[in-house]
């Protein structure tokens, strides 16, 4: 199992993506989940993949503070144990075609809810991608979860954080998708990527 199939992996993404909807910083979680600040560190290296097995009292303080149900917690630790589950690729298909569908329905009703589902089934495909083994897939599907945050941008006082999400998200698949297309040179002269 790679780094970003782990359970810690997965459940990073998941703390960041609702830490963000709630509008929290790291330290504002740390203290609401921790009572102190002085999480903070934990709560970063979780987002950022660092820590693959948490300790459960971390999960359960967060999950609270969050309001994670404990059912996705368990859909997190079960994602690759689940022997019956449909073949991955037409499991992320589908995921996929969901959150493009509840974008476009966020977008006609001009409601947040469905953008915000379509982000936790874009964040859910993405977790079942090797982006090293599928990098088309992996920056089709990063690049309609950059349009779904663009979109709740739209609609959310907190324009900023999430047009700064859709930005990087659509370089992220910029950037799984340069060897394929471009030499990663061409990108940086473009001012696209990092060097």
């Amino acid at each position: 199992m790679s780094n970003q199939d782990s359970f810690g992996h997965r459940l990073g993404r998941l703390v960041r993506f609702k830490r963000g909807l709630e509008g929290l910083t790291q330290e504002q979680l740390a203290e609401r989940a921790f009572g102190d600040a002085t999480g903070k560190a934990r709560i970063s290296k979780l987002e950022n993949g660092r820590i693959t097995v948490p300790h459960q009292k971390t999960v359960d303080a967060i999950a609270i503070a969050l309001a994670i149900d404990p059912s996705e917690i368990e859909g997190l630790r079960s994602h690759s144990s689940d022997k019956f589950a449909a073949p991955a690729n037409l499991r992320v298909k589908i995921l996929g075609n969901l959150g493009k569908t509840l974008v476009s329905l966020g977008k006609v009703h001009q409601e947040k809810e469905p953008l915000q589902q379509a982000l936790a089934l874009y964040q859910e495909a993405l977790s079942q991608i090797d982006r090293q083994d599928k990098p088309i897939e992996w920056a089709h599907l990063q690049n309609e979860r950059g349009a779904a945050l663009h979109a709740l941008g739209e609609m959310t006082e907190d324009k900023e954080y999430f047009f700064e999400e859709a930005e990087m998200a659509f370089r992220m698949a910029l950037k799984a998708i340069h060897t394929q297309s471009f030499g990663s040179h061409d990108l940086q002269g473009m001012g696209v990527l990092d060097e």
